[in-house]
């Protein structure tokens, strides 16, 4: 991996802003701890399903918010293309 996967995961998420925390101009960091869980599974994953049903949990378990999978499908496909 060339680039830092936490400054890509991190770039790719805070472009999507699931929550639309950032809209709402919350901290830089507000998708931090998601971001770290990402990054910390990529080397794990074998394919973009399996890394956009990852993000699905992250985010469902921290937002308690259910995603939409076909953005997580479009953000676990930017993320791999990245790294």
């Amino acid at each position: 991996m060339a680039k830092k996967p936490f400054k890509i995961v991190k770039k790719i998420v805070d472009e999507w802003d699931p929550m639309k925390l950032l809209a709402m101009e919350c901290p830089n960091d507000e998708y931090h701890p998601e971001i770290e869980k990402i990054t910390a599974i990529l080397p794990e994953v074998k394919n973009v399903e399996e890394l956009a049903d990852k993000i699905n949990q992250i985010f469902t378990f921290a937002f308690d918010e259910k995603m939409i999978h076909e953005e997580c499908m479009k953000v676990a496909e930017r993320i791999l293309k990245s790294l």
